[in-house]
């Protein structure tokens, strides 16, 4: 579970052991985190990077710009972009 204190939401994941797994969604069904902080975002793709999580080309290239795309071993991506969102 991920959250941010004095904030009304979080994100979740969970796991069913006796679940069959879903297939990965296209490469452009992402999870996008905003990291306004250049320094702090290479520093997550730094540790995901060890962890053996590796940057992968982005099926749409704007997330390219400011961005750098992850996938886990099972196919499923997230976005780090360098700004501060959407306002």
């Amino acid at each position: 579970m991920f959250g941010l204190p004095n904030v009304d939401y979080h994100l979740e994941f969970t796991q069913y052991k006796a679940a069959v797994p879903a297939p990965p969604p296209s490469d452009d069904n992402l999870l996008v985190f905003y990291i306004p902080d250049v320094e702090i975002r290479d520093q997550v793709v730094s540790r995901l990077n060890a962890m053996g999580y590796p940057e992968v080309e982005p099926e749409n290239p704007y997330w390219k710009q400011q961005g750098i795309t992850i996938s886990d071993p099972d196919g499923w991506r997230i976005v780090l972009q360098n700004t501060t969102g959407i306002s």
